[in-house]
C-alpha cells in the first residue's frame, strides 16, 4: 500500500492516474521533439526540453512504483525466516487495534465530532487488521505451516480463527474482538513454538 496517510488526499488510483498522466505527457513531449528535429532550435533548448522529459518520465516511475503492494514477506522463497518476530508483529498490530476503537469510542461521543481524526483512527484499525491477515495468510499459512508437521490440522484451524477475528475487527469496535485475537495467538504460539510468549 502507499506509505502516505490520508490526510495526503491520495490514494493508490490517484497515484496510478498521476504517473499515467506523467508517462503521457513525457511521451508527448519526446513526439513533439521528434517532429522538430528540422526546426533549428539552440543546443540550450533541446538540452531544457530534455531535462524536463527526463524528469517527467523519473516521476512516472516513481508514482507507478509506490502503487506497488508489499506483501508482509517475498514468496521466493528467500529462507530467511523470522516467526517470532511475526507472532511479536502480530501482537503489536492487536494493540493498535485495540486503540484505534477505543480512540473511534471517545471521538464518535464528542461534541461536535472531529470527523478527520475519527476517520483516521477507522483507517488505521483498517490497516492494523489487515497486516494481521496478510501476516497470517502470506508468511504462516503459505510459507511455513507444512502438511507434514505435528498438529497441522489445528494449527490451520487456528490461523483460519484469527482471519476471522482479524475480519470481526475490520467490521466493529468491540475490543471483545481484539481479546479473541490476542486468545487466538497465544493458541497459535502454544502449537507452534511450544509455548505461548
Amino acid at each position: 500500500m502507499i506509505a502516505c496517510g490520508p490526510a495526503c488526499g491520495f490514494d493508490e488510483a490517484s497515484y496510478r492516474s498521476a504517473g499515467k498522466a506523467a508517462v503521457k505527457t513525457a511521451a508527448l513531449q519526446i513526439k513533439e521533439r521528434e517532429a522538430t528535429t528540422d526546426n533549428p532550435e539552440s543546443h540550450e533548448a533541446k538540452e531544457n526540453k530534455m531535462t524536463k522529459t527526463r524528469n517527467l518520465l523519473t516521476l512516472a516511475v516513481i508514482l507507478c512504483a509506490m502503487t506497488l503492494r508489499i506483501a508482509a514477506h517475498c514468496e521466493v522463497p528467500c529462507g530467511i525466516y523470522d516467526d517470532q518476530m511475526r507472532a511479536k508483529m502480530i501482537a503489536e498490530h492487536a494493540t493498535t487495534i485495540e486503540k484505534a476503537m477505543k480512540q473511534i469510542g471517545e471521538l464518535g461521543s464528542q461534541t461536535p465530532v472531529n470527523y478527520n481524526q475519527l476517520v483516521r483512527w477507522v483507517t488505521t484499525k483498517e490497516h492494523h487488521a489487515t497486516e494481521v491477515q496478510q501476516i497470517v495468510s502470506q508468511y504462516f499459512l503459505t510459507q511455513r505451516i507444512k502438511p507434514d508437521t505435528e498438529n497441522y490440522g489445528k494449527k490451520l484451524e487456528v490461523l483460519h480463527k484469527m482471519l476471522q477475528a482479524a475480519m470481526k475487527c475490520k467490521q466493529t469496535t468491540d475490543v471483545a474482538n481484539v481479546g479473541n485475537l490476542r486468545k487466538l495467538l497465544k493458541e497459535f504460539e502454544t502449537l507452534y513454538f511450544g509455548h505461548a510468549h
